[in-house]
């Protein structure tokens, strides 16, 4: 009796191991699942199918829309079903076995008609999503994401991501979201291009009925775990031969993006500093051709000619700084490589991954636009970003000029008290690396006490303090601190604050070798209208005038800060080409002949000899070339009409009529300013209102007194 009984037991055994047929559905997702050959093939089905071999288990596959899947598997038509990301209201629905098989993350593609480059550009675009997508319609997916940010878009939904990919490559959609891994693996196949934008990082599960017996999802489970911890496992061969590595779930994509982009940059840095090179040896041999010119056809010109030697030495100085400037950006390719190892070293902790990723990814796409704003955008954006990225309770961003240690923003803190404060840079805590500080207040001891009431007033108290000074080139020049009322700062949130540290003293660096450059122009541009002046002396304070108001023309018609700087700095040049006309001609008392005017009205001609070429230069190009053109076509030298007049040159026309009726001439006396202003605004017999921009006109109009005084102090001062 006892041996039948052990026959039925191991019977039953038998049976039950041989007996499982499992329905399992999938969905388009290659590399993670697809079809070839009529067979569903991909990373979840080769596990699956490993196990199943050593289970014994019979797999029936069905590959149809994701939307159609989860259907089928909550009505128990399906047993089994890959890959899904967890979310809590599919948990209710589904079981998860616990092990993920890999991680993956939404990304944003584009066709080659778009350039999007942050969340914001969503606005009013077709966006391509898939039907149930956790990336369209998960906690953070993409629909949840853009109405946090109050971006309105119009969604069209498709049931596979080749659907999308199409769409995106015949121009119906501006932009689609797929999964990362899918988009890596086929965006070739389909000509489109990706983005730096990604979000939502989730990890791939299998998914099974309530039906199901919770034997097979612990099976599943214990395969992937002993897979998973050995190397050699089949499960890394998988992931290799469908990935060629380059999606395993060691390191997430972006980092190598981040480092790409970063030797990209470098490499266009020392581009610019080649083709600087290129630009500034032909802007010298043309000077030099002009000086032999000049000094063969008109003696008097031998002094100017001396500037001009001036500025070539000038211009080779540049030339050597920027040379030493690419030892400069080799040590900030260093420094980024060593940011980037931080980063990999911070990245293996899973948390850290899941809860901090979107902020590094906001610092990545704002570099570019740190690089345009001051400095103190640039530091309070850090402190915003670093303070959730470490974590702290409060925060303040603080810079020194000469003496002074000024506050710039705080978080937490009472950065209106903090901005009132006269502090001596002599009272900071003096550190060079990041470090913590137990207590600080223990060392301001230096402080006047009347001083250190009102600082206690605006800082909460707090009992450890993180600090991060920044320091370039030798200097320390801001610094960045992060308080906690109780807790202590981890070793993890050193380590980002140091990578922080020297990504903010990267950035501030690359924004002084812009400006260096920036200034070195400006520089050449003054030397040019320096020679001018002297070549004509009755004109020489002109210039002057004509920059100052042409500024103040450019900030009322609202033009962008760095369009009316260029205005600022170039307007003085618009004259410059008057240094190769003959100074018989240019101090003439008396009405110039034909020939004699038509020699004159070469002057705007003659500026392309100093400036073209050039396209830092193309804003003075435009002014010194266009400014004799007239609105209503009667100018000179192209008859130019309306708006096909540079607007830069425009506001010159006027400003350059207004001032030379103002200013005595060998031909003329000066007019007062109402009378200048009827001429301008009445007409005369030879200027007429139609001659100008209506636009700016009206703001001559508007602002007579303003103009009116602004012109009485320069030619006062």
């Amino acid at each position: 009796m006892k041996k039948i009984s052990i026959g039925i037991f191991i019977l039953f055994i038998f049976i039950r191991v041989f007996s499982y047929n499992l329905n399992v559905g999938t969905y388009e997702n290659y590399p993670i699942s697809f079809t070839k050959d009529n067979n569903v093939k991909g990373i979840f089905s080769d596990i699956l199918n490993f196990i199943s071999e050593k289970e014994h288990w019979n797999i029936n596959y069905t590959i149809k829309p994701q939307k159609n899947i989860m259907k089928e598997l909550e009505d128990g038509n399906l047993d089994i079903a890959f890959a899904f990301g967890y979310s809590l209201e599919r948990s209710k629905i589904f079981n998860y076995n616990t092990i993920p098989i890999i991680s993956d993350w939404g990304e944003v593609y584009t066709n080659y008609k778009e350039d999007i480059t942050s969340f914001k550009e969503f606005s009013n675009k077709s966006v391509g999503v898939m039907k149930s997508d956790i990336f369209y319609e998960g906690k953070n997916g993409i629909k949840n994401l853009l109405n946090g940010f109050g971006i309105k878009c119009n969604y069209i939904e498709y049931d596979t991501y080749d659907e999308i990919m199409i769409a995106l490559s015949k121009n119906i959609i501006d932009i689609g979201i797929v999964p990362r891994i899918y988009g890596l693996m086929n965006e070739k196949k389909y000509n489109i291009k990706d983005t730096t934008l990604m979000f939502y990082p989730i990890e791939l599960f299998f998914i099974f009925s309530k039906n199901v017996d919770n034997s097979i999802i612990n099976t599943i489970d214990m395969y992937l775990k002993k897979m998973k911890y050995d190397s050699n496992s089949i499960y890394y061969s998988i992931l290799d031969k469908y990935l060629q590595k380059n999606a395993k779930n060691k390191v997430p994509m972006w980092i190598y993006i981040i480092i790409i982009s970063s030797v990209m940059i470098i490499f266009i840095l020392f581009f610019i500093v080649y083709l600087l090179k290129k630009i500034v040896s032909k802007k010298t041999k043309k000077i030099k051709d002009q000086k032999e010119e000049i000094e063969a056809s008109y003696e008097e010109m031998q002094a100017q000619n001396e500037q001009l030697k001036s500025n070539n030495l000038e211009l080779e100085n540049m030339y050597n700084e920027m040379e030493k400037s690419k030892k400069k950006l080799e040590e900030k390719y260093n420094e980024i490589t060593s940011l980037n190892n931080i980063l990999d070293i911070s990245l293996k902790s899973e948390e850290f991954e899941h809860k901090r990723f979107k902020k590094l990814l906001e610092i990545n796409s704002k570099i570019s636009d740190f690089l345009k704003r001051e400095n103190d955008f640039l530091l309070s954006e850090m402190l915003k970003i670093s303070i959730n990225v470490i974590n702290s309770d409060y925060g303040s961003v603080y810079k020194f000029v000469g003496n002074k240690w000024i506050f710039v923003d705080a978080i937490g803190h009472d950065i209106g008290i903090l901005k009132t404060l006269d502090l001596d840079k002599k009272y900071v805590f003096d550190v060079y690396n990041v470090e913590v500080v137990e207590n600080i207040e223990r060392y301001n001891t230096e402080i006047p006490k009347s001083t250190l009431e009102k600082l206690k007033k605006g800082i909460k108290k707090s009992r450890y303090t993180l600090l991060i000074p920044l320091i370039v080139n030798g200097e320390k020049i801001a610094g960045i601190s992060f308080d906690n009322k109780e807790k202590k700062f981890t070793n993890e949130d050193i380590e980002i604050a140091k990578a922080f540290k020297t990504l903010s003293e990267t950035i501030l660096k690359q924004k002084k070798y812009e400006n260096n450059f920036k200034k070195s122009y400006v520089n050449f541009a003054n030397k040019l209208a320096m020679v001018a002046e002297a070549h004509d002396e009755i004109t020489g304070n002109h210039i002057e005038r004509v920059g100052i108001l042409s500024e103040f023309i450019a900030k009322k018609m609202n033009l962008n800060e760095e369009m009316v700087i260029k205005i600022r700095n170039f307007s003085p040049l618009h004259d410059v080409g008057k240094i190769f006309i003959p100074l018989n001609i240019l101090n003439k008392k008396g009405k110039l002949s034909d020939e004699e005017w038509n020699k004159m009205k070469k002057h705007t001609l003659y500026a392309r000899k100093l400036l073209e070429d050039n396209e830092y230069f193309k804003v003075a190009l435009n002014i010194a070339l266009y400014h004799h053109e007239k609105y209503d076509g009667t100018g000179y030298p192209f008859n130019l009409i309306g708006d096909n007049i540079p607007i830069e040159a425009q506001i010159v026309s006027i400003v350059d009529v207004y001032d030379a009726l103002r200013s005595n001439r060998p031909y003329k006396e000066a007019f007062s300013h109402e009378k200048t202003f009827q001429i301008l605004v009445n007409g005369d017999g030879r200027t007429q209102p139609s001659h100008f921009n209506p636009e700016i006109l009206k703001i001559f109009i508007n602002y007579e007194k303003e103009i009116e005084s602004i012109y009485n102090q320069i030619f006062k001062n």
